[in-house]
């Protein structure tokens, strides 16, 4: 997937549910213009993964100092 200029990356925690039927904790970083695409996308990936019922608890935007970009 490329990520544009207006892509931010959010790191996202929570819980889903696995082929066996086990719920485990799951932690994803993604790329999307907002939280809720971002969730909707690290759903995607879940689901991608044989995960299930994917319930984020937390959604952080994870920013970079400008003096590390280089």
């Amino acid at each position: 997937m490329t990520t544009s200029l207006q892509d931010k990356t959010f790191s996202i925690s929570g819980y889903a549910v696995n082929a066996r039927g086990y719920t485990r904790g799951v932690h994803i970083e993604v790329s999307a213009p907002d939280t809720d695409q971002a969730k909707s996308l690290a759903a995607a990936r879940l689901r991608w993964d044989g995960l299930t019922h994917f319930r984020p608890l937390t959604v952080r935007e994870i920013t970079i100092a400008p003096d590390r970009l280089q």
